[in-house]
């Protein structure tokens, strides 16, 4: 998988994160596409909660900086992902993942989080800082 600009948010500092996470994902296809998902999925976890740890922070800080309305339901979503990570490495760790389980939750939450509730906060983080859509 590859970034599409159809992913980016309009604030320069998300987009670059996602991005991260368009990588992650990538990289973990093209393992699985080598049949090497398995080996891989250890060090995709690992990124995954350094992503969140992170890229929450920098959305969180957004929302508190312009007062974003929906910050409430989007800090959930951001919650149930790092529940959702660490169920993942405990799955992972005991041999219960498999690497298409994996693909598949980044691949939704890319689809589902950032195309959804990410777009709303870039939209209105550019209406009330002016940024560049």
């Amino acid at each position: 998988m590859k970034w599409d600009d159809s992913f980016s948010v309009g604030v320069q500092e998300i987009d670059s994160q996602h991005k991260k996470l368009v990588e992650m994902l990538g990289s973990l296809i093209s393992e699985m596409k080598k049949g090497q998902g398995r080996i891989v999925i250890g060090k995709t976890i690992e990124e995954m909660m350094n992503y969140a740890k992170v890229h929450f922070a920098t959305e969180e800080k957004y929302m508190t900086l312009y007062n974003y309305p929906n910050s409430t339901s989007h800090k959930k979503e951001h919650e149930k992902f790092i529940e959702s990570a660490k169920n993942f490495y405990e799955n992972y760790m005991k041999g219960n993942l498999t690497a298409v389980e994996l693909m598949n939750f980044l691949r939704n939450w890319l689809l589902e989080h950032i195309l959804d509730s990410d777009k709303n906060l870039g939209k209105f983080v550019c209406e009330v800082s002016l940024c560049k859509q």
